[in-house]
């Protein structure tokens, strides 16, 4: 079974850019669903936990810096050492706060049926033979934000919403060229481009016509 796109479960920011991808280039394809399990087309196999988060060490040398600067002057009797604790404090915690998260684990399966996207509630899946387009969206919320999406659309409007750090990491891409006459000067654009956008991959032919790419 294909589940439509869904956005209910995520993350404000992220719930937030799925608004953008909705209203510019997904219409009516991103809708809520429950956890729906009957007619699954694949078992999730993929829990490998993602590595930690780094440290951000350019906040981390400022908040530092500012704290032996502070202690510097606390200690020459110019100022107490109130900034130099709450500075050290600061820097603590930046240095800590990947450590302290609770541990991620990869939300998207690529096999040999198809794709498989799984987080919290949100199930996405779509087979290999069923995917009729797919595209990469971009959007302008990079680059602290996860800004390029792979979109795999079967029938009915159904199919996997796929962000690009997912995408690396499973190697989406290249199982997507095994299969599929990718246009890659399509891909390259997409991955060069910084605002709203839309870039189709491929398109499958319908009944007297070719499979469609940007050029043909």
């Amino acid at each position: 079974m294909q589940v439509t796109f869904a956005s209910g479960g995520f993350p404000p920011r992220v719930q937030k850019i799925n608004q953008v991808l909705s209203k510019r280039f997904l219409p009516s394809l991103l809708k809520s669903h429950g956890n729906e399990k009957e007619g699954e087309i694949h078992e999730r196999q993929n829990r490998a936990p993602l590595a930690p988060k780094m440290v951000a060490w350019v906040w981390f040398a400022v908040a530092a810096g500012f704290s032996l600067m502070c202690g510097w002057k606390a200690m020459q009797g110019q100022i107490d050492w109130t900034m130099s604790a709450v500075s050290a404090g600061i820097a603590l915690l930046i240095y800590l706060e990947p450590r302290l998260r609770r541990r991620e684990v990869e939300t998207v399966q690529v096999d040999d049926v198809g794709i498989l996207r799984v987080d919290g509630s949100i199930r996405e899946e779509v087979r290999w033979e069923a995917i009729a387009e797919i595209k990469i969206i971009t959007t302008n919320t990079g680059p602290y934000g996860e800004d390029v999406f792979f979109v795999l659309t079967g029938a009915g409007g159904k199919g996997c919403l796929v962000p690009h750090a997912a995408a690396v990491r499973t190697k989406l891409l290249e199982a997507l060229q095994a299969r599929f006459p990718i246009d890659d000067a399509a891909v390259i654009a997409a991955m060069g481009c910084t605002s709203n956008n839309s870039f189709l991959l491929w398109k499958r032919a319908v009944a007297g016509h070719a499979s469609v790419t940007p050029d043909g």
